[in-house]
C-alpha cells in the first residue's frame, strides 16, 4: 500500500506458496496511534499519517484514501512494520 502506484506489481503467488514461520519471525510489526492523517495532495489514492509509536513517531504514506477519510483514522491504532526500506513517495519522505 506504500507508494505502489509508480511500481510495477509482481505477479500473485500461487495458492501453494506460502512462506514459512522463520521468514515470518523476521518481520517486525508495531501497533501505533494515528496522530495525524491527511490527503497528499496532487496524490488521489493517498494519505499521509503521522503514528505515534512507544519510542517515538513515524511517517507513512498509505494508497487508502478511496477507503477512508483521513479525520476518521486519527486516534485509530495502526498496524506497521518498521523493517520496510525508507523512501519518497510524492515528494514526500516515508519511513516503512
Amino acid at each position: 500500500m506504500l507508494c505502489l502506484l509508480q511500481r510495477q506489481r509482481p505477479a500473485a503467488p500461487a495458492a501453494n506458496d506460502r512462506i514459512t514461520i522463520d521468514d515470518f519471525a523476521k518481520i517486525e510489526l508495531r501497533v501505533g496511534i494515528v496522530k495525524v492523517a491527511e490527503r497528499v495532495p496532487k496524490a488521489d489514492k493517498l494519505l499521509r499519517l503521522e503514528i505515534r509509536y512507544r519510542h517515538g513517531s513515524r511517517q507513512v504514506l498509505a494508497g487508502i484514501a478511496e477507503a477512508y477519510a483521513p479525520e476518521t483514522l486519527v486516534g485509530v491504532r495502526w498496524l506497521s512494520s518498521p523493517t520496510l526500506p525508507r523512501g519518497n513517495c510524492e515528494g514526500w519522505n516515508r519511513m516503512g
